[in-house]
């Protein structure tokens, strides 16, 4: 009998269909990541290109300085501009101006800036003190874009002609010392007494933030605090009010307005039998630009000698950003780049060889005659502002001012 073979049709085994939708759904994520990376890389370039070529345009930043910073900040700025800061999708270029403190701060506390006295109305502003931040905080606070950011500081010395220098140094004079010379002692304060009286010159110190600090020195060692700060009841106390009175009533005539003036007054080859002025506190920096003849005038023949007294005050030199009516952020924004680049290690290197003290740098400039850079040994807490604002008007109404 015949087989009948079988017509060779087997069973066909099913592809289960999971696995293809697994594999599609991971095609399409990844295809996604990689569309997503490429539209940000995308976004990306085109940002970046768009700061490249400053779409929106060259930002202009008016920085306004004290004489005594001009040359440094300049070269700071020559420096970040080669850098092609860029803020905002703005090429920014900072352009350094000059005008004294007092004009810039009379034009931001007034309705009206006067550019002719002051130059270009600045975004960023770096007076010879906090004396011009503190008054602008006072009296119109809105215009500040920041909080003032100290660049550099400067000690107060005691400016005296050699001879007197070397009195005050072989007698140990302190500011104590000096109060009680100008009070009436005298020169005999450092046993001296042929030469007579001691001619302290105290320019005006709301004007001149070495003067203030000054007083405030005299007025804490004489008070029993020390390094101060003078508080408000050491200057309501009577002590201080006869030591603020004794020395205002011992002016000499026509003290200059500032303290630079009143260097320029002086040689240091004068004595106290042959000069106007014996003595006046300033910031070192001033002094060396005086000695050297950066200051506008010939140096002196002889260099006026800077005396460091314990305590040892510091002129705080501050950045501040202004606000313009427009509201404009990007200007701010740069305002404050700079001024944080003021205090990188490079910036700092200029600034100390000009003659600042800085924190990051020690460096002094070479020659520096009449100074001798030490490390003050003790130095002077400053008051508060109520209290070096009651300072400030107390001596002006001693003086019928």
């Amino acid at each position: 009998m015949a087989r009948h073979r079988g017509t060779g049709l087997g069973f066909r085994r099913k592809i289960a269909g999971w696995p293809l939708v697994v594999l599609g759904l991971v095609v399409v994520s990844v295809l996604g990541v990689l569309g997503y990376g490429a539209l940000s890389d995308m976004v990306d370039r085109r940002a970046d290109a768009e700061a490249e070529n400053c779409s929106g345009g060259e930002l202009v930043l008016p920085v306004t300085v004290t004489a005594s910073l001009t040359e440094p900040v300049t070269a700071a700025a020559e420096q970040w501009n080669s850098s092609s800061p860029r803020v905002q999708n703005h090429c920014v270029r900072a352009e350094v101006h000059t005008a004294p403190s007092a004009a810039v701060a009379d034009g931001l506390t007034s309705d009206e800036w006067d550019e002719e006295l002051a130059g270009p109305r600045p975004a960023a502003w770096i007076p010879d003190s906090t004396v011009w931040t503190d008054r602008l905080a006072s009296e119109n606070n809105a215009v500040l874009g920041s909080q003032p950011l100290v660049v550099a500081t400067s000690p107060v010395l005691l400016a005296v002609p050699a001879a007197g220098a070397a009195a005050l140094q072989e007698g140990e004079a302190t500011w104590e010392t000096v109060g009680q010379m100008a009070r009436g002692a005298g020169w005999g304060g450092v046993h001296r007494a042929e030469w007579g009286t001691f001619s302290l010159a105290v320019p005006d110190p709301a004007m001149n933030r070495a003067s203030q600090l000054a007083l405030q020195a005299v007025l804490a060692t004489s008070g029993g605090s020390g390094s101060g700060p003078v508080t408000e009841d050491i200057l309501d106390g009577e002590n201080a009010q006869q030591q603020l009175a004794a020395l205002a009533g011992a002016q000499p005539t026509d003290v200059p307005p500032t303290g630079r003036e009143a260097l320029q007054r002086m040689d240091g080859t004068a004595t106290p039998l042959t000069g106007s002025l014996d003595a006046v506190p300033v910031a070192e920096v001033d002094l060396y630009r005086r000695n050297v003849g950066k200051d506008g005038m010939d140096a002196p023949s002889e260099p006026v000698v800077g005396l460091p007294l314990t305590p040892t005050p510091s002129v705080q030199y501050p950045l501040v950003s202004v606000k313009d009516a427009s509201g404009d952020t990007a200007t701010l924004r740069a305002a404050q780049r700079f001024g944080d680049y003021l205090t990188e290690r490079g910036s700092q290197r200029l600034l100390a060889d000009a003659g600042f003290r800085v924190a990051s740098v020690t460096a002094y400039p070479d020659p520096s005659p009449g100074l001798s850079w030490t490390t003050p040994m003790e130095t002077l807490k400053s008051a508060e502002r109520a209290v070096t604002s009651a300072v400030t008007a107390r001596w002006r109404e001693l003086l019928g001012s």
